[in-house]
């Protein structure tokens, strides 16, 4: 009788231990490294995303359908989250929202390939693009930094890609004419915008 019992306490004392110590406790959704985007249960978001997106971005997001291909895409996780809030074109914003959201981003991002890494600019160059980027006017628009405040969007923090700004500074849009600045200009205000954020 004895033993059982000292077997049945040190089960129970190990268990409180455990509690306590909070060994056995769940793991707290992780965030992205470089980010504020918190990541839930990839194993979950898998089955959201079977039943909500994947009409759209086909099945584990291989394309097929109306929505772009995810699987092994670069795209950033920014963008990601902030097509689920905001939706564009045939996708409505807010499809998933709360803990669905997060446990579908963590899905995602096991899916998207990596985004390459961007190349560092000198010094020398990010100032250069700062200085352009004052001297012809951006501020006007987009604020000191990008931070916003003028009639243009806040570009700060943003994570757009390069391809996007480089075509806007090449087109323009709106009120902001094409081809502010050309040629390795063009590179210098790419390198000051991504030392902001503006370009992920």
């Amino acid at each position: 009788m004895a033993v059982p019992l000292l077997l049945f306490a040190g089960m129970v004392g190990a268990t409180l231990l455990l509690a306590v110590l909070h060994l056995a406790q769940p793991g707290v959704p992780k965030a992205v490294a470089g980010s504020a985007i918190e990541l839930g249960d990839a194993y979950r978001g898998e089955t959201v995303f079977g039943q909500t997106c994947a009409g759209c971005h086909g099945e584990l997001g291989k394309g097929g359908g109306v929505g772009p291909r995810l699987n092994g895409s670069p795209i950033p996780l920014a963008l990601v989250k902030a097509r689920i809030e905001g939706g564009k074109g045939v996708m409505p914003a807010g499809l998933v929202s709360g803990g669905a959201e997060k446990d579908v981003l963590a899905y995602v991002a096991s899916i998207i390939a990596a985004p390459a890494a961007a190349p560092v600019a000198s010094a020398a160059t990010v100032a250069a693009g700062q200085a352009l980027f004052a001297g012809k006017g951006c501020i006007a628009c987009h604020g000191l930094g990008g931070a916003g405040g003028g009639v243009g969007p806040k570009l700060a923090g943003r994570a757009l890609t390069e391809d996007f700004v480089r075509a806007r500074i090449a087109q323009g849009k709106g009120v902001m004419p094409a081809g502010l600045v050309g040629g390795a200009d063009v590179d210098s205000v790419v390198a000051y915008l991504r030392s902001v954020g503006a370009v992920g």
